[in-house]
C-alpha cells in the first residue's frame, strides 16, 4: 500500500494505491474512517509488465484520500477481498502541510509552486520536479521558460518533456487554475538531504493596457524544496553493481546465429522499465572467447515521466567478430541493479549466445547433386574422375605457383624494410592504421586529459575523464564515474593532486584492459 504523494496538503487529493500480484478479481470489504480525512473509492485497474520475457499481471486497487487539516495521519489496515479470500493491508502514515498560501489582493493573481513527485528516495533514484503556475484572470498565451535553472547541490537535474492538462484548485475560498510549465528530472548522487534551489520562470501573456491587451511577460520565482536521498544496503550488493536504480527487464532479439569467419554478427539487447533508465549503465557481455571480438554500442532510447518516476527503454547493439570457424556460445548478456519493487538487489540477464561459425557462406550448397536420376553411365563417371583428378592437379600447381611467388614478394619487401630502417619512423597517423577507432577515441581523450592537467584546468578534465568512463566499458570504471559525478555534480572542487590521482588510476585500468 503507497501513497502519492507522499505528502499531502491541506485540501489535496492524494491516491492510495494497493498493488495485488497474481490476482483476478479484487473488492474493497469496507473504506476505513480516520478523522480529518476524506477516504473514497476510486476503483480497481488491471496492470501488465513484461519481465524479463515473462508477462506480469496483478489488480491495484485505489482509493482518494483528502486532508481538512495539517498533521500525521495514519490509515489503518484495510480489508479486500483477493478471489473469494479477505485479506488485510497493513497500516500506512502520512503527513499533510498547509495550505499554499495565495497573494493577498487584486483579481488577477499568480505565483509559481514546484511539487517534487517523492521527497525520499534511494540514491540513484530519479525524482520529477514538476513545476506549476497558479493563476487567476492571467491570460497567458506561451509556456515560457527557465530564465534563471534550478540548482541542486549533491544531484543531476535535466529537463524532460511532459504534457499535462490545465485543472481548477480551490486555495483559501477562490478558485485558481494549475498551469503545468516545466517538468524536471532530479538523480541524487550523494546521501543526505538534497537541497533543490527555486529557480526563476518567464511566461508570455497578454497584459491590460487602457482598453486594450498587449503581449508582455510575467517572471515567477520558485521556493525550495527538500529531498532525501537514502543509503542503499551494502548486504547483498553485486561486484559488478554500477548504481542503477528501479524495476527493469532485459531481452534479446535473436540468440543464434551463423556466420562466417570476419563476419559481422548483431545482437540487440532491449533493457525496459522504471528508473534511472535514462542513466542506465551498458550491461555487460560475459564470456567472451578470445576467438570473437567484441564491439558494443547504444541504440535507440526513450524515456518519460510515468507518476513518481521514469519510465522508458534503452537499446545496446553488440557486434560479434569471429576470427576462426567454430560453435561458440557467448553471454548471457546482464546488469545488476537495485529493484525499488522488491527491495533488494537484482541480477537480470539474457540467454547464451549461440554463434555457428563456418569459412564459407552460411546456408552455402553442400557441393552435392540432387536429382531424379540416380544412376549414371560407369563410363561417364570414370571420364568424370579423370577430368577432376587432372583438374586438382592444375590447381595443385597453380597454388604452388602462387605460393612462390608470395615468398619472392615478402623476401623483397623485408629487403625494402631494411633498406628504411634508417629513415625516420612514420607518422602517428599511420602507425594508427591497425589500432580499432575505439581505442584511438580512448588515446585520444587520455592525450587531452594529459594536456587539461598540464594546463591545470580540472573542470575540463573532470568533463574528458567523464566521457573516458562512458566509452570504455573496462572493469573499475563504474567506480571512477561515481567519483567523477561527485566532483562534477556533488560540489566538491578536486585539487590538481586529485585529478592527477584519479588520471593515474584510469591510465592503469586501461593499460591492464
Amino acid at each position: 500500500m503507497s501513497m502519492e504523494p507522499e505528502t499531502l496538503r491541506v485540501n489535496e487529493t492524494g491516491s492510495l494505491d494497493i498493488r495485488l500480484d497474481d490476482a483476478d478479481s479484487v473488492k474493497l470489504v469496507s473504506v476505513p474512517e480516520v478523522k480529518g480525512l476524506k477516504i473514497e473509492y476510486a476503483g480497481t485497474a488491471r496492470n501488465f509488465e513484461m519481465v524479463n520475457g515473462r508477462i506480469w499481471s496483478g489488480m491495484i486497487l485505489q482509493m482518494r484520500v483528502r486532508a481538512n487539516a495539517k498533521g500525521s495521519y495514519t490509515i489503518p489496515p484495510i480489508r479486500i477481498r483477493v478471489d473469494g479470500k479477505v485479506q488485510t493491508t497493513e497500516p500506512i502514515t502520512f503527513k499533510v502541510k498547509k495550505t499554499i498560501d495565495a497573494p493577498s489582493g487584486g483579481e488577477r493573481m499568480a505565483f509559481g509552486i514546484m511539487v517534487p513527485s517523492r521527497t525520499r528516495v534511494h540514491g540513484g533514484e530519479p525524482v520529477l520536479l514538476r513545476y506549476y503556475l497558479l493563476h487567476t484572470g492571467v491570460d497567458i498565451r506561451g509556456r515560457g521558460g527557465f530564465r534563471k535553472m534550478p540548482v541542486a547541490n549533491g544531484a543531476v537535474l535535466e529537463e524532460i518533456e511532459e504534457s499535462i492538462d490545465d485543472e481548477p484548485i480551490r486555495l483559501k475560498g477562490s478558485t485558481f487554475t494549475k498551469t503545468h510549465l516545466a517538468t524536471m528530472i532530479m538523480t541524487p548522487v550523494k546521501q543526505g538531504e538534497v537541497t533543490i534551489e527555486g529557480g526563476t520562470f518567464v511566461v508570455e501573456v497578454m497584459k491590460p493596457f487602457g482598453f486594450m491587451r498587449v503581449p508582455g511577460h510575467m517572471k515567477f520565482r520558485f521556493e525550495s524544496a527538500t529531498v532525501k536521498s537514502l543509503p542503499l544496503p551494502l548486504k547483498g550488493r553485486p561486484v559488478d553493481f554500477k548504481g542503477d536504480v528501479g524495476h527493469f527487464s532485459i531481452t534479446i532479439d535473436d540468440a543464434s546465429k551463423k556466420v562466417r569467419t570476419f563476419e559481422e554478427a548483431r545482437f540487440t539487447v532491449t533493457v525496459k522499465g522504471s528508473g534511472s533508465i535514462h542513466t542506465l549503465s551498458p550491461p555487460e557481455l560475459f564470456n567472451k572467447p578470445d576467438e570473437v571480438k567484441v564491439i558494443s554500442a547504444q541504440g535507440a532510447s526513450s524515456a518519460a515521466p510515468a507518476q513518481n518516476t521514469v519510465a522508458g527503454s534503452r537499446e545496446f547493439i553488440y557486434t560479434l567478430i569471429p576470427s576462426k570457424p567454430g560453435t561458440y556460445r557467448c553471454g548471457p548478456v546482464g546488469f545488476s541493479y537495485f529493484d525499488t519493487v522488491l527491495n533488494r538487489y537484482v541480477t537480470r540477464s539474457t540467454g547464451s549466445i549461440l554463434l555457428e561459425v563456418t569459412g564459407k557462406t552460411p546456408n552455402a550448397d553442400d557441393g552435392t547433386e540432387k536429382g531424379p536420376d540416380t544412376e549414371k553411365d560407369t563410363s561417364a563417371g570414370l571420364t568424370g574422375i579423370i577430368i577432376a583428378g587432372a583438374g586438382g592437379v592444375l590447381v595443385i600447381v597453380l597454388v604452388m605457383g602462387v605460393l612462390m611467388y608470395l615468398d619472392r614478394k615478402k623476401i623483397r619487401d623485408v629487403d625494402e624494410e631494411n633498406a628504411r630502417s634508417v629513415s625516420p619512423p612514420p607518422r602517428p597517423a599511420q602507425a594508427r592504421r591497425d589500432i580499432p577507432a575505439d581505442d584511438i577515441q580512448l588515446r585520444q581523450l587520455q592525450n587531452m586529459m594529459r594536456r587539461s592537467l598540464r594546463r591545470e584546468e580540472t573542470g575540463q578534465f573532470l568533463s574528458l575523464a567523464e566521457k573516458m568512463t562512458a566509452i570504455s566499458g573496462y572493469p573499475g570504471m563504474a567506480e571512477l564515474k561515481e567519483e567523477i559525478y561527485r566532483f562534477r555534480y556533488g560540489g566538491e572542487q578536486p585539487t590538481l593532486e586529485q585529478c592527477q590521482d584519479l588520471y593515474n588510476r584510469m591510465h592503469e585500468i586501461l593499460r591492464k584492459g
